[in-house]
């Protein structure tokens, strides 16, 4: 009889090795797959950094042939310019109509919180965010790390 209960325990005693290998297999997928999405949230940022950088080395010569007016209109947006012109955003809807002018999107979903505060605006990611300040004239690209 004993041969038997032997045999009973064996397929259970392999159904566990494969349930944790199984497990630590999806583990593995799940952390290298988190990795790459994280990367891919970093090159979305910078992208976005460079083409706001741009598109507002396009506004500014047009700012400045319209004799650098303090209130300014773009594609029907209202902007406040600062005398360097630099657009001013002070408050979170502020802050969400300068990326859809200078962006041609909205923030979300790649955005998860904008936050406003003295001379701009963060518009934080996943363990990244880009800060704008229209005072130090600066978009600023930088990592998180909680």
């Amino acid at each position: 009889m004993q041969p038997e209960q032997f045999k009973c325990e064996l397929p259970s005693l392999s159904g566990l090795v494969s349930l944790v290998l199984m497990l630590v297999l999806a583990g593995i997928v799940l952390f290298y797959a988190k990795q790459r999405q994280q990367e891919a949230i970093v090159m979305a940022l910078k992208v976005r950094q460079q083409v706001w950088m741009d598109h507002l080395a396009v506004l500014q010569p047009k700012w400045q042939m319209q004799n650098k007016p303090s209130q300014w209109h773009v594609d029907g947006t209202a902007l406040r310019m600062t005398p360097a012109g630099w657009p001013i955003a002070d408050n979170e809807q502020e802050c969400t109509r300068l990326w859809q002018l200078l962006l041609a999107e909205k923030p979300a979903p790649l955005i998860s919180h904008i936050r406003s505060g003295d001379g701009g605006c963060a518009y934080e990611a996943v363990n990244v965010s880009l800060q704008y300040n229209y005072r130090r004239q600066s978009l600023v690209f930088s990592e998180i790390h909680r």
